[in-house]
């Protein structure tokens, strides 16, 4: 089969497309560089704050911060959970450990680590920090993308593979049979 001069211009446009379709969905150092400030940032201020006396949970000062983002299906997750959570003072009902930080006990130290694109997302690596020294593995690892050219944690995956959304939509269902 013979390429006319046509089909050689539509061959070379729709090669250019798919290799600039492929740079979009790799990861630049910047972007992950990017990725790994934001993240530090967070927990550079989180961590203190989750150990400061309050009379809620850590994580609601951080929803309410316009500081740092969350997609609107985490934001909206956390928030119903913890108001179903303070509606019943005899059991809990909610999340029963720091979701940022996969602790009830944490320490006052959070550092991030290596930075990976999985698809459309970002993964961090974080570690909590004890005696100087970073966990040998991460205490969480949160996934990130960019909503309107600004950084948002859309979840929270914990060792073992389980993820905050995933422990959101069990607590939800386990509430509304209750019910």
């Amino acid at each position: 089969m013979k390429m006319t001069l046509k089909s050689k211009s539509v061959f070379t446009v729709a090669l250019a497309m798919a290799m600039i379709g492929q740079a979009c969905f790799a990861s630049s150092p910047t972007e992950v560089e990017s990725a790994r400030r934001f993240v530090q940032g967070f927990y550079s201020w989180y961590a203190p704050k989750s150990l400061a006396p309050t009379h809620g949970p850590a994580f609601e000062l951080a929803l309410k911060s316009t500081r740092f983002h969350f997609s609107p299906q985490l934001a909206r997750a956390l928030r119903e959970d913890y108001i179903a959570s303070t509606k019943v003072k005899d059991e809990i009902v909610g999340l029963d450990f720091d979701p940022f930080l996969n602790s009830q006990d944490p320490p006052s130290r959070y550092t991030v680590g290596k930075g990976v694109r999985n698809g459309t997302s970002l993964m961090v690596n974080v570690h909590s920090v004890s005696s100087g020294k970073p966990s040998a593995t991460p205490d969480v690892v949160a996934k990130l993308q960019k909503i309107n050219g600004n950084w948002c944690f859309t979840n929270f995956v914990y060792p073992g593979g389980d993820n905050l959304l995933d422990i959101l939509a069990r607590l939800r269902k386990d509430r509304t049979k209750g019910h």
